[in-house]
């Protein structure tokens, strides 16, 4: 009997994995069924742009993705992944900018354009080795023409090199090193320029000359000679002057203006008072909510603020690029008809 039920037991679970094995496969082929077509075709496009990207096409990853948003324009991961691109495309322009710079030999302007590629770039390790290797050409010529004891090339690199990076230490000792030979060999130049610069005295200011008045080329307002007599003319009568009386205005009273708010807030705008401005236009709100211009220059204020633009950006900041988007959401639904108002409803893609 135990056999028996053994048997039994054997055939019940060979039973049970074998109907498992059949669900599992119906299920499969029915999820593969309500897949959309062209599901692994798309899946590779994107493999293809990640890969261009690993590999820093971003060119290539462009045109790619822009003929794929073309059949596609809502496709979120396609979207997001031209967003990074876009982002390594200025990270890259910057790059270039900052190497040209230093072909040219404009080491300071280099350095700081090495400094301005975001830290969540992938040009950025690249960046990062330019700016050592700006420091290293800086030291190394600062080091052969104190050997060379050209004194004012090897304070002029040194200094460039100490306003860069304050905490090199090679820099450091040789400016006492310079200080010491400047001193003990009295040459004035180099010494004023060290004393001005790395002392950080104030500089003369330059005496400006009065401007001068342009002397006048003399004319003689000499009378042509005619060769020929002029005609005569009958003599005219004088106009009789007609005696005009004074009339004095009556006064009226003095009239209070009222102060043009749209004017005030848009002239802080256009100086630059963003805070300001921001602060004028929600008095203007607070007095009629359904001012569609006021929400529409708002939007405008926390963008610039939250550099919304730039979003790789340390100062993005999301909180305010969601202000501004409900802001001109409003703005859009008050003024419908304004041009303007049409191209952000395609922006932000309202109905």
């Amino acid at each position: 009997m135990r056999a028996f039920s053994q048997t039994w037991l054997l055939w019940g679970g060979l039973l049970l994995l074998s109907a498992g094995g059949v669900f599992w496969g119906v299920m499969q082929g029915a999820s593969k069924q309500n897949r959309p077509a062209g599901f692994q075709s798309h899946q590779l496009q994107l493999d293809v742009v990640s890969t261009y990207i690993k590999d820093k096409q971003f060119s290539r990853a462009l045109r790619l993705l822009e003929s794929m948003l073309k059949k596609r324009p809502r496709w979120p991961e396609a979207l997001l992944l031209l967003r990074q691109v876009k982002f390594e495309l200025g990270n890259e322009q910057l790059l270039r900018k900052a190497i040209a710079l230093k072909v040219k030999k404009k080491w300071k302007k280099s350095f700081r354009a090495f400094g301005k590629v975001s830290a969540s770039s992938l040009w950025r390790t690249r960046a990062i080795q330019e700016r050592e290797d700006i420091l290293v050409r800086l030291n190394a010529y600062a080091r052969v023409e104190l050997a060379a004891k050209n004194l004012q090339k090897a304070v002029m690199y040194n200094l460039l090199l100490l306003e860069l990076f304050p905490q090199h230490r090679d820099a450091e000792k040789r400016q006492d090193e310079l200080l010491k030979i400047i001193e003990s060999t009295h040459q004035k130049s180099a010494h004023k320029q060290l004393s001005a610069l790395i002392n950080k005295e104030k500089r003369r200011r330059k005496i400006r000359h009065r401007r001068r008045r342009k002397r006048k080329r003399f004319r003689s307002h000499k009378k042509l000679i005619r060769l020929m007599a002029p005609k005569v003319r009958a003599p005219v009568a004088r106009p009789v002057k007609k005696v005009v009386t004074k009339t004095y205005p009556t006064l009226r009273p003095p009239v209070r203006r009222r102060l043009n708010w749209n004017k005030y807030c848009r002239g802080l705008y256009n100086s630059g008072r963003l805070r300001r401005a921001r602060y004028c236009y929600k008095e203007l709100l607070d007095r009629n909510e359904k001012h569609a211009v006021a929400h529409y220059m708002l939007g405008s204020i926390y963008t610039r603020l939250g550099y919304c633009s730039q979003h790789g950006s340390p100062r993005f900041d999301m909180r305010l690029c969601v202000k501004a988007n409900d802001h001109f959401k409003r703005f859009v639904t008050l003024d419908p008809t304004n041009p303007t108002a049409r191209k952000l409803r395609r922006i932000l893609r309202m109905k």
